[in-house]
């Protein structure tokens, strides 16, 4: 698979519908990501550094699409949203709370895998 190819198919999986993700974040310093728009596409991480966690989620998409680490490298772009905070009480953990992410992640329209300039 080229880039091309890779751009290809990110755009057969994704088209032009962008993808949010809910956060819940746990007591122990621990955080687990969903997709709003796709089940299965799920990620978790220690710590609580923003970058991290959107590199992580802007990674189980790609590999949701089958995309290589290899050919990843900006294919997606993040939107800044809002992030509001939502409270979730559950009985197992009534300390934890999901937070919404208003991150949309698109496809980056300036790459086109045709090398560099």
């Amino acid at each position: 698979m080229n880039k091309e190819q890779a751009k290809e198919r990110l755009l057969k999986f994704m088209g032009n519908n962008p993808l949010t993700f809910s956060v819940k974040q746990l007591p122990n310093n621990k955080w687990v990501a969903q997709c709003n728009e796709v089940d299965g596409i799920v990620t978790c991480g220690e710590g609580y550094d923003m970058a991290t966690m959107e590199s992580l989620m802007q990674d189980a998409i790609l590999t949701a699409a089958g995309i290589p680490k290899e050919l990843s490298d900006g294919m997606l772009k993040r939107e800044l949203g809002v992030s509001p905070v939502v409270p979730v009480n559950t009985e197992i953990d009534s300390n934890s709370y999901t937070r919404l992410f208003q991150s949309i992640y698109k496809i980056n329209d300036l790459y086109a895998g045709m090398g560099q300039v």
